[in-house]
């Protein structure tokens, strides 16, 4: 990791902060919020590539998050859930300047508030309709790893998908565990995952937000 490389970054983002920043200035869904979004997204590559010049394991997510009255862009730098960029994405992020605002970053890519993920209604997962607060979880204090905890998930059947991999349900729960938790804590706080198809969770079972709660901080 070098300083070059991190200034690198920033000065990458600088770059193209006028562009990034533009959609937390904007009357959301309207045709030039839209638009700005376009923009934003196109100038991700760009922003991506400085990332992995700092570390092979990083890259940005950007997304607009409500702040008080009004929002802000955020860029997430990632580890991709691999532990070992950890370090690399918080030594990144110390290092930013100041920005402008309506932008801002942080390390790994946080929650996404369930007002936000239900106001966006059913997702698309792999052409199915996905209700994001329709999966369930429960969690158990781990016994081989200290302070994480071995997550038990509860798929509806209409969430399996072809894209799997040998695990009916697999996908959909962890994308939905990693809304409601964050990749820190997919990361730090989770040691097993088991995945159950069911139309019908247990008692007790709650969404991935009321887990990130009971996971503790």
């Amino acid at each position: 990791m070098h300083q070059d490389q991190a200034a690198g970054f920033w000065n990458t983002v600088q770059a193209h902060a006028d562009v990034l920043r533009a959609p937390a200035h904007l009357p959301p869904e309207s045709v030039e919020w839209g638009e700005a979004v376009e923009a934003a997204i196109d100038k991700l590559d760009a922003i991506d590539t400085a990332a992995r010049d700092f570390d092979e394991h990083l890259s940005v997510e950007i997304n607009q998050v409500p702040t008080g009255g009004g929002s802000t862009v955020l860029l997430a730098i990632s580890c991709g859930c691999d532990p070992a960029g950890m370090a690399a994405a918080r030594t990144l992020v110390e290092a930013a300047p100041e920005l402008p605002p309506g932008l801002s970053a942080c390390a790994f890519k946080p929650p996404v508030p369930r007002e936000v993920a239900e106001s966006q209604g059913p997702m698309d997962l792999a052409g199915k309709a996905l209700d994001v607060t329709a999966l369930r979880y429960m969690a158990k204090p781990s016994e081989a790893e200290p302070g994480a905890f071995d997550i038990a998930c509860f798929v509806p059947s209409g969430a399996v998908t072809d894209m799997d991999q040998g695990v009916p349900g697999s996908l959909a729960s962890q994308l939905v565990l990693g809304m409601g938790i964050g990749e820190l804590k997919l990361m730090t706080k989770v040691a097993r995952i088991g995945v159950a198809v069911t139309d019908a969770p247990p008692a007790g079972a709650v969404t991935s937000w009321e887990l990130d709660e009971l996971l503790g901080p």
